[in-house]
């Protein structure tokens, strides 16, 4: 099957020779380091068949996280402000009283 590359490698679904080149076939991890190799034109079969699975649950909880940290930090860069805004406070006023 391929013809950019020498086949190393053979489709799971159906044992094509294939080698790792994008145009060639999909490579996924798997566990224990191992991996999953398909070829293009299984791919495009099975691509045909997914749908997104979205877990609204997860996406909330992202979301919410995403927000309060948000917050964080602006609370954070407000704090530090206020301390800069005091720094410079003293010291004009202690420049003040020295000229007086």
């Amino acid at each position: 099957m391929c013809e950019i590359k020498r086949a190393k490698y053979i489709c799971i679904e159906c044992c094509a020779a294939v080698c790792t080149h994008p145009e060639c076939c999909e490579v996924f991890p798997h566990s224990n380091d191992t991996k999953i190799i398909i070829c293009s034109t299984c791919f495009k079969f099975y691509e045909k068949k997914l749908n997104p699975e979205i877990n609204y649950a997860k996406l909330i909880l992202i979301k919410q996280k995403a927000n309060v940290r948000k917050k964080h930090l602006q609370c954070t860069r407000e704090h530090a402000l206020s301390q800069v805004e005091d720094s410079v406070s003293k010291i004009v006023s202690s420049k003040n009283k020295q000229t007086t």
